[in-house]
């Protein structure tokens, strides 16, 4: 893939951080450029963009492990000093999608990258930061979590295929349960399942055993 060639840099975070869900921003010179979510910190970044896995620099790997570490990279080369915010909470995704939004981060594909960023827009957002529930914005069903977390899990991969584990793990810590969100992926919002349910819908197309693609 496109920068799988590399080089790459190692960074990681201590180990205290384990386990701990929530949402994080690099900053560079203290402007926030990339915001993301995670289950665990240390996971997603030791094991993530810290340490470029071979697997992730070919087609189907995590595209933005080697973008963001490349970016890193980069910045420390031309002496800008690369800082890490993180703020461990249950609605993560949806601090997410509320921050990224507000601060419009460059790395963050998501938004225009010549759009101005103000460090004092990260103080905005501290009364969502606080909030402790799950990681699904109120008010939203199981289809439309399944719906997002399906573009999250594409997005990152920079391919049109996931498994069922993929939403299921990205929707970890979410108010629904493992088969519920493995139901809506694979019958009901599957459009080429068996018709079991009064109500369906065609998000999903299944493409191969335990395979779907956004339809």
């Amino acid at each position: 893939m496109p920068g799988g060639a590399g080089p790459f840099c190692r960074f990681s975070v201590p180990n205290r951080w384990r386990d701990q869900p929530g949402v994080y921003v690099f900053l560079v010179d203290g402007v926030p450029t990339y915001v993301g979510e995670c289950e665990c910190l240390v996971r997603r970044v030791n094991q993530g963009y810290g340490r470029i896995a071979p697997r992730n620099c070919f087609l189907g790997g995590r595209a933005t492990n080697v973008r963001v570490n490349a970016l890193i990279r980069n910045a420390i080369l031309h002496a800008r000093a690369v800082d890490l915010v993180f703020v461990a909470t249950g609605l993560r995704k949806h601090v997410e999608r509320e921050m990224i939004g507000n601060l419009k981060p460059a790395w963050n594909r998501s938004v225009p990258r010549e759009v101005a960023m103000a460090p004092s827009a990260l103080a905005a957002n501290k009364a969502i930061l606080s909030s402790q529930s799950s990681s699904a914005a109120p008010g939203t069903n199981c289809r439309q979590a399944v719906l997002l977390a399906a573009r999250e899990v594409v997005r990152d991969k920079g391919c049109e295929e996931f498994t069922v584990r993929e939403i299921i793990d990205q929707l970890a810590g979410s108010d629904f349960s493992e088969n519920t969100i493995r139901t809506h992926v694979t019958s009901r919002c599957c459009r080429n399942a068996p018709d079991n349910h009064s109500s369906t819908y065609e998000d999903f197309e299944r493409v191969g055993r335990g395979l779907y693609k956004l339809a």
